[in-house]
């Protein structure tokens, strides 16, 4: 991106915060701000602060972070604008504001960022750019050559992402309806849907095992009852099963175990880097991981995580009352507890 284009929508960005803290200044929301001048400086104190401080910050907190599932990012956050506020006589904040307050601002800072093509992904993706450029794949020894920079950069690289129930025909008019215009664009200028028959227990235990250990060797249903060991019932997604299910099943060589990284599955592909992997999850102290420094790395993300979750549930209630008032069928009942696990999509 154009430096000159980068500075001009980051400066849109900052006025908008300015605008949005200064608005909230005179919401009763125990958050006295007694001038646009006031506005602009604390949040130009902020910025500055989170620009410089929050990698440090967040790397000496990560562990409060991982346990407090990202609250205390918020907390953290609240805390560095009280202290600021101390700094401005003009200024003052308390109560539910110190929240309040941080959620706003990461609002009008996603919406912005989205509507300037200045999105969070690319500014996460670029932060971990950065961090290959400097590090070889087995992620020990720095790069110091142009021509080791340059043969990193034309490594490839394997992306699975797995979507229940999906049936290649099912994708295939989802694309042909636009419904999917990116998967559209990739099948017509680099990539080919290929179709891939499951085994007997087409399920994701089954399905998850065979692509990551490539082994499913007894895994005869997402459920099943083990005779042999005292009517054991075994469960994929269980805390305590899925653990005992992956050491059956691995050899220490999964597809991940080099280099690779395994988001929200059943089993781990015998890699360490895990974020809300079942079989890693056992152990509150393996919950916890440096992994989770790219979520936190910009003091926006949790804000944005939550108004993403938010809107993504308002839209899935949306749909599922426009669905009953058109009487469209077939349709599937859904729980209150089917938008909870939304969230999981967004961590």
């Amino acid at each position: 991106m154009n430096d000159g284009k980068y500075l001009l929508r980051t400066a849109i960005v900052w006025i908008g915060k300015i605008l949005t803290f200064y608005l909230m200044g005179n919401m009763s929301l125990r958050l006295r701000v007694d001038s646009l001048a006031t506005a602009a400086i604390a949040i130009i104190m902020l910025e500055l602060i989170n620009s410089i401080f929050w990698p440090i910050i967040a790397r000496i907190f990560l562990p409060f972070l991982v346990y407090t599932i990202g609250i205390g990012s918020l907390l953290l956050n609240a805390a560095i604008i009280w202290i600021i506020s101390y700094f401005i006589p003009t200024m003052s904040i308390g109560g539910y504001a110190v929240i309040v307050v941080p959620l706003g601002i990461a609002a009008i800072h996603t919406i912005l960022t989205t509507l300037l093509t200045l999105g969070n992904e690319d500014e996460y993706y670029n932060f971990i750019i950065r961090r290959k450029k400097r590090r070889i794949l087995d992620g020990t020894i720095a790069i110091k050559e142009e021509k080791e920079d340059s043969k990193l950069e034309k490594d490839r690289f394997l992306i699975i992402i797995e979507i229940d129930g999906l049936a290649k025909d099912i994708l295939e008019e989802a694309i042909e309806k636009d419904y999917m215009p990116t998967l559209a664009k990739w099948k017509k200028e680099t990539h080919k849907i290929k179709e891939w028959e499951t085994d007997l227990s087409s399920q994701t235990g089954s399905s998850q095992a065979e692509i990551l250990h490539c082994n499913n060797e007894d895994i005869i249903a997402f459920r099943w009852v083990e005779k042999e060991n005292n009517n054991k019932i075994m469960v994929s997604t269980g805390f305590l099963d899925a653990p005992k299910i992956e050491e059956r099943i691995s050899d220490g060589n999964g597809l991940l175990h080099k280099n690779g990284s395994s988001r929200a599955n059943l089993f781990s592909g015998d890699t360490d880097n895990v974020l809300f992997t079942y079989s890693k999850m056992y152990d509150i102290r393996k919950f916890y991981n440096r992994t989770w420094y790219y979520v936190y790395s910009n003091p926006a993300n949790f804000g944005r995580i939550l108004l993403l979750c938010a809107a993504d549930i308002v839209k899935e209630l949306s749909s599922q009352i426009t669905h009953k008032i058109k009487n469209i069928r077939p349709r599937l009942r859904k729980s209150f507890i089917y938008l909870l696990e939304l969230v999981q999509l967004f961590t």
